[in-house]
């Protein structure tokens, strides 16, 4: 349960800095899914966190160019 939840922060903190994205750059969902030549139902899924992958977070902060991950590098 708890690694769950842990999940489920991450997803929902990936998920508000694309609706940061989003206002700065004075998008809507559509306006998004056309920026990332996506459905604008993907978006939804996107944004309700549940759809990610590496893959496709690694494809959303090359398309945008924001990073939206940060991995811990150890020394």
């Amino acid at each position: 349960e708890k690694e769950n939840e842990a999940w489920l922060e991450w997803s929902r903190n990936i998920a508000l800095s694309l609706v940061e994205y989003m206002e700065s750059n004075g998008l809507n969902r559509n306006g998004l899914a056309e920026r990332l030549g996506v459905s604008p139902q993907y978006i939804s899924k996107i944004l309700s966190g549940s759809q990610f992958s590496f893959k496709s977070i690694a494809e959303l902060e090359q398309k945008l160019n924001i990073k939206l991950l940060d991995v811990l590098e150890l020394a």
